[in-house]
């Protein structure tokens, strides 16, 4: 039993590795950064979600976009270990 955790496990990581080699390409070079600034400032990542008079959705709304955005820098800025 404790072989096949491993092996998922290596298998689970793999895919991870896989994944994050491929943000990484994606977003290189000079139209990647161009795109992942624009994604930046879209998903309002530097700027703050809450407003005075914002109703909920709107605020959901803003926070989605944000967690996207978020979620891609995690996956760039991830390191492969060994």
């Amino acid at each position: 039993m404790e072989d096949v955790n491993i092996k998922t496990e290596q298998t689970a990581k793999e895919k991870r590795d896989a994944l994050t080699i491929a943000y990484k390409k994606t977003f290189s070079g000079q139209d990647g950064e161009m795109v992942l600034q624009d994604l930046i400032k879209i998903g309002m990542i530097y700027n703050e979600c809450f407003y005075t008079g914002d109703s909920p959705q709107d605020t959901a709304f803003k926070l989605g976009k944000r967690s996207i955005v978020l979620d891609i820098k995690e996956k760039i800025d991830r390191k492969i270990e060994q």
